[in-house]
């Protein structure tokens, strides 16, 4: 079973995002683990694809899917 990522950064504002965010950022964002991103972007919940053996997730799909299930 895959541990959450410690989550280190706060942000308060989605402009202070990157366009396209690292695994860590992302999970820190959405308060999961890095199986549960990845699930996500199966399922097309999010947007993300895999650049060598680094993720690199949308923010705007992110913000969608997070406003979208507040809880």
């Amino acid at each position: 079973m895959a541990m959450p990522m410690k989550f280190s950064r706060t942000i308060t504002n989605w402009d202070q995002l990157p366009v396209l965010m690292d695994m860590a950022t992302t999970c820190q964002l959405l308060q999961c683990a890095d199986v549960t991103v990845k699930k996500l972007i199966q399922n097309g919940h999010i947007r993300g694809n895999q650049i060598g053996k680094k993720w690199r997730i949308d923010r705007e799909s992110v913000k969608e899917y997070f406003c979208a299930h507040p809880n």
